[in-house]
């Protein structure tokens, strides 16, 4: 039996109707691969992090070695690199590079945290 006899071609019983299937497609997607939306509440976490250990990051964290990753990534805009190292100092770098990633959310925080 072909397919053609199953399934006539003209039959409209795969081309109406809502898109479950795809969105129920796209999250199972989305979770494989840990881009998963984030709630508000996640998003506040990751952002307290930076907060809490800023002065420590400041002191501690050579931009240089961490952004070439996180362009990589995608987390960061080549705009975006050549903005923050565009900077004079190395602390303004940092700062920069701070400001930018606490705007980004958590899974930038989780690529930082992992580079």
């Amino acid at each position: 039996m072909l397919i053609e006899d199953q399934y006539p071609s003209n039959s409209s019983w795969c081309f109406h109707g809502n898109k479950k299937w795809f969105v129920k497609k796209q999250r199972r997607q989305q979770h494989l691969c840990g881009k998963r939306p984030y709630s508000r509440k996640k998003k506040r976490w990751a952002v307290k992090i930076l907060k809490q250990n800023r002065q420590k990051i400041l002191n501690e964290l050579d931009v240089n070695t961490v952004l070439p990753y996180l362009v990589y990534e995608k987390v960061f805009s080549l705009g975006e690199y050549k903005e923050i190292l565009s900077q004079d100092t190395r602390q303004k770098r940092t700062e920069m590079f701070l400001d930018y990633l606490s705007s980004k959310g958590p899974t930038a925080f989780c690529s930082f945290y992992h580079s």
